[in-house]
């Protein structure tokens, strides 16, 4: 099932299952009739209108390796309006070594802004990557106050 939603970075499509939210992507246009009612909708909205935001949603990772789930899942924790590194999000998993591994599990995220990994930044405070776009991490940390 396909929710859509209007944001500043451009229409959100949103994969459900019955239960779960298992993607987030963005699209030229809307494809299919839009689910009027959903929890992550009014969860958006607040978001993108600047207020903190606890995004405590039933989410699927299947199709993740085990470490690749386990760096979101500790992403997942990183307040709002809080950066880290990617090497302390790699000791935060107790895998220090594992820096780049971490930035390509980060790749992989198929619930940005649910899973906030706009919130890792290089160790120089620089950007790095994000998979909705840079334009679109820089806008997501500047909503939530981060220079």
């Amino acid at each position: 099932m396909g929710i859509y939603y209007k944001s500043p970075l451009g229409i959100l499509k949103i994969d459900t299952n019955q239960t779960k939210i298992k993607r987030i992507s963005i699209v030229k246009k809307i494809l299919i009739p839009v689910e009027k009612n959903h929890q992550i909708k009014a969860l958006l909205d607040s978001y993108f209108k600047g207020r903190k935001v606890n995004f405590k949603l039933a989410i699927d990772l299947s199709g993740l390796s085990s470490f690749q789930k386990k760096v979101l899942l500790a992403v997942r924790k990183i307040p709002y309006g809080k950066t880290i590194s990617y090497k302390e999000l790699a000791i935060r998993i107790k895998n220090p070594k594992a820096v780049r591994a971490v930035g390509q599990a980060l790749k992989k995220n198929p619930l940005p802004i649910i899973i906030p990994c706009h919130r890792v930044l290089r160790a120089d405070k620089s950007l790095g990557g994000f998979n909705l776009g840079l334009k679109a991490k820089k806008y997501l940390l500047q909503l939530e106050g981060i220079k």
